[in-house]
């Protein structure tokens, strides 16, 4: 099915603007995680710092999976008792956008993981990034409820 929402909002030149900026930075992030993992493999040498992140992408994954579950829990559980609660959508979506930071391996990326999984930095960035995207939280509510 076409998503003319979509389409229309990737035809603005401002969406494709932010879009080209946010992956612009994303890449900058990525150059510098590889730089700070190349100091890394200098200073322990190469398996230990592909035994470190290995281990740091492991503890990655098994995190975002609790993660994402506790909060997809949550959400459940608030549009089951029929109240909404944006604040929870807004840390399961942030869960989720970690867990990509987590999987990734690299030192950078986890600590902006763990920056996205703090409350008051979860509940904030959910926030706006939703509104970034068009996402409405009372629609995903609605949804879920009749569901």
């Amino acid at each position: 099915m076409f998503n003319f929402h979509l389409f229309f909002a990737s035809a603005n030149s401002r969406f494709t603007g932010q879009i080209l900026a946010i992956c612009s930075i994303l890449g900058f992030v990525f150059l510098i995680d590889i730089l700070c993992i190349l100091m890394l493999s200098l200073l322990l040498g190469l398996w230990t710092t592909m035994a470190v992140l290995s281990l740091i992408t492991g503890a990655g994954v098994l995190l975002s999976y609790a993660l994402v579950q506790s909060r997809i829990e949550a959400v459940m559980n608030s549009a089951a008792q029929g109240l909404f609660d944006e604040e929870a959508f807004s840390r399961y979506f942030c869960a989720l956008i970690a867990s990509v930071f987590f999987i990734v391996p690299g030192i950078i990326n986890t600590l902006l993981g763990i920056t996205l999984i703090m409350r008051f930095s979860s509940i904030k960035m959910g926030a706006k990034l939703a509104r970034f995207m068009g996402i409405s939280w009372q629609a995903a509510y609605e949804y879920l409820r009749l569901n």
